[in-house]
Order: structure tokens, then sequence, then C-alpha cells
């Protein structure tokens, strides 16, 4: 069932706007990037569109959350803002979903 693959991220997505509507001056840094990466608990088949899908959803509540006043918490150093750390954030969590779910990446050790 390719329905129940979408339930992880939107998941996370609806706590992280439900935990943001209640503290919109606190920034959940890890939020963003664990929607996207989520999308690698649904397996391996389709992954790149799956995690690219799951990104866009992020980045889109990132955006919406941004314009509602929800992401008004500090950010990270390197960042000018919460909406661009909560965008990189995202697409790092979408890197991390492909590079998971096609296991790229060293070989486990046989012990």
């Amino acid at each position: 069932m390719k329905t129940r693959r979408w339930f992880p991220p939107l998941a996370f997505a609806v706590l992280w706007v439900a935990v943001a509507a209640i503290r919109p001056n606190t920034t959940f840094h890890l939020a963003p990037l664990i929607v996207a990466a989520a999308a690698a608990l649904g397996g391996r088949e389709g992954r790149v569109r799956w995690a690219a899908a799951a990104t866009a959803v992020a980045v889109a509540i990132a955006l919406s959350m941004s314009r509602l006043g929800l992401l008004e918490g500090p950010s990270l150093q390197p960042f000018d803002g919460a909406l661009s750390e909560a965008i990189t954030a995202a697409i790092v969590g979408g890197i991390l979903a492909i590079v998971v779910s096609t296991g790229v990446g060293p070989d486990p050790v046989d012990i």
C-alpha cells in the first residue's frame, strides 16, 4: 500500500506544525530535517521520488509557517533566519533519505 508510505513524513509534519503553533517563538531546528528524512522509512522502491516529495512538503510547510508567523524563533549561527535554516534542514533531510534508502555508504562489517 503506497498510501502508508506517506504516514511518517505527514505525522512528523503535523507534529511540527502543532508544536510551532503552541510555541511560535521557539525554533525546532531538526523538525524539517526529520519530516524530509522520514521518507526513508517507506522502503527502497521509488526512493528518490519519495525523498524529493517529502523534501518539497517540508519546504512548503516551512514557507507557510513563515508567512503565518510560526517561525519567529532564533536560528543557528550560519543562517540569517529560521526560514533559511528550515529550508536547508529539509534539503539535508531529503539527501539523508536518499542515502539511507539506497544503501549508499560502506558495507556493514561481517562479524
